[in-house]
């Protein structure tokens, strides 16, 4: 309750020292101006998470499949750094604006992702967030990877009312990390290596969900240990792609 009391008396200060300022514009009263954002409508990424082939799945590519946990990642819209949605991002994970959130919801629910029904093909569909180390989770006062899951939950019911889609939690980060987006590809492999292990038993066929798909270490990692604990299958669903 005192963190929690801490935050909002930081986000209030926050507030009045640097007040919502467009990222593009520098306009005051929005964090992204609506112009500056009409590209927001699309697709989704769907490549192989090793060699970046567009294909209709998204899937791992059968040449692929070797070096890869992951069945096939999906992802939202494409990512640039630095771009508006680079400083967005970092602001919403970094600078505790949380109400970045609802720039989120926009893009989940503006994406024909959730309209993809060969995707969401099981009538019981399982979200599973990557989790935040404790204490890091507590510092930054919430996990973005759980909240896009409830995001991404919303509007995959919205399109597919007929079949059900549940968040679990079933990954625990055991050990503290460095921020991914400051290592190389090797780096971040060697980073990441046995972070995770099982706190619940997971279903045959689940979707990791997270911000970014970057080199992918993040995911393959979470992917290799849930296929140890008996996962059969496994996709990624992410906000961004980075590009």
């Amino acid at each position: 309750m005192k963190q929690k009391y801490f935050i909002k008396i930081l986000i209030v200060i926050r507030d009045l020292l640097f007040p919502k300022k467009c990222v593009d514009c520098g306009m005051e009263g929005e964090w992204w101006c609506k112009e500056h954002r009409h590209f927001l409508d699309n697709d989704g990424i769907w490549r192989c998470p090793i060699c970046k082939v567009e294909n209709k799945t998204g899937a791992t590519c059968a040449c692929c499949k070797k070096e890869s946990s992951l069945d096939g990642v999906i992802s939202l819209t494409s990512f640039f750094d630095p771009s508006p949605l680079s400083e967005l991002l970092h602001n919403y994970k970094y600078g505790f604006v949380k109400d970045i959130e609802n720039l989120w919801q926009e893009i989940a629910g503006r994406s024909k992702v959730f309209s993809k029904v060969n995707f969401f093909c099981q009538e019981k569909n399982y979200f599973v967030f990557i989790p935040l180390f404790p204490l890091r989770e507590r510092w930054r006062g919430f996990n973005q990877a759980k909240d896009l899951a409830k995001i991404f939950v919303i509007q995959a019911k919205e399109k597919n009312p007929e079949k059900e889609f549940i968040v679990l939690d079933v990954l625990k980060r055991i050990r503290p990390t460095k921020q991914q987006a400051k290592l190389n590809k090797e780096q971040r492999l060697q980073n990441i290596k046995d972070a995770f292990v099982i706190k619940n038993n997971p279903p045959e066929r689940i979707i990791l969900v997270d911000d970014v798909f970057t080199t992918g270490a993040t995911l393959q990692e979470a992917a290799r240990i849930c296929k140890i604990a008996g996962v059969k299958e496994v996709w990624a669903l992410t906000l961004f792609r980075a590009e």
